[in-house]
């Protein structure tokens, strides 16, 4: 069956939503809270405009690094979101971390059309074994109810160097191919909040009780809370982050920004 007109063209906004961020001013990535040793949510909040390194070409590859000290907690979320499942448009709702809204135009030189899209995040299995997780970004344009999808990984990186989390995403040259023929893209706004939490009863050693006159040590049972996302212990004034889009692969663009801060 053929992909309707809106469905192609939120498919191709998706694309082009991650090459704005390297030419937004200011700092698009931010965490509220954003104080030292708390738990937080990410916002990212990208006005689009055009990166002069991508001269039309779309991108094929795009990184988002935070600073060392930012802890993920995956099991914030008891559920994973499968490939079959996402491709269906039929993630658990277990499986959410974030939301948002996407808004673009989509012009062929003679008529221009505005395009409203929904976004939901949903943590994924991981795609290769050195992966923390997967995540699925599922488009839901507002007038026609028509859907697309991008996926992204979650990547373990070591404690030596500047960055603690790295989303990656590499499937972007596929999911270009589907817009349709002599239609642009232009990504106008991006808004995406990620952050989760989940309260799970755990048994835990151990608390001391008083049986039959004699003192006892046992295990109990108690509540905690995960979440998702946790700022580093420190604060000196901001943390770094950093975005890399590639259009080949000898031509990337980057952008190194910051997130302001404060301590307890």
């Amino acid at each position: 069956m053929r992909r309707p007109l809106a469905a192609l063209a939120l498919a191709a906004a998706g694309l082009l939503a991650v090459p704005a961020v390297a030419q937004v001013p200011g700092d698009p990535v931010r965490v509220e809270p954003s104080t030292a040793g708390t738990s937080s949510h990410m916002i990212v909040d990208i006005h689009g405009s055009a990166d002069p390194k991508a001269n039309g070409r779309p991108a094929t590859h795009a990184v988002i690094d935070l600073a060392q000290g930012f802890r993920r907690d995956l099991r914030a979320r008891s559920e994973r979101c499968t490939e079959s499942r996402a491709k269906a448009f039929d993630c658990p709702g277990k499986s959410k971390i974030g939301s948002g809204t996407a808004d673009a135009t989509v012009s062929n030189g003679a008529i221009s059309q505005a395009v409203v899209a929904d976004v939901s995040l949903f943590l994924a299995p991981r795609a290769q074994s050195s992966d923390a997780a997967g995540v699925w970004l599922i488009f839901t344009e507002r007038s026609s109810g028509s859907r697309a999808w991008i996926f992204g990984r979650l990547l373990k990186l070591g404690s030596h160097g500047p960055f603690g989390i790295e989303a990656r995403f590499e499937n972007f040259e596929t999911a270009n191919s589907a817009a349709p023929e002599g239609f642009t893209v232009r990504l106008d706004r991006i808004q995406v909040e990620v952050g989760a939490s989940r309260t799970e009863k755990i048994t835990v050693c151990c608390k001391t009780v008083r049986r039959n006159g004699k003192k006892k040590k046992v295990r109990y049972r108690k509540k905690v809370v995960r979440n998702l996302l946790h700022n580093p212990k420190s604060c000196d004034g901001s943390w770094d982050y950093q975005v890399r889009i590639r259009y080949s692969a000898t031509d990337e663009s980057v952008r190194d920004g910051v997130m302001p801060c404060t301590n307890p």
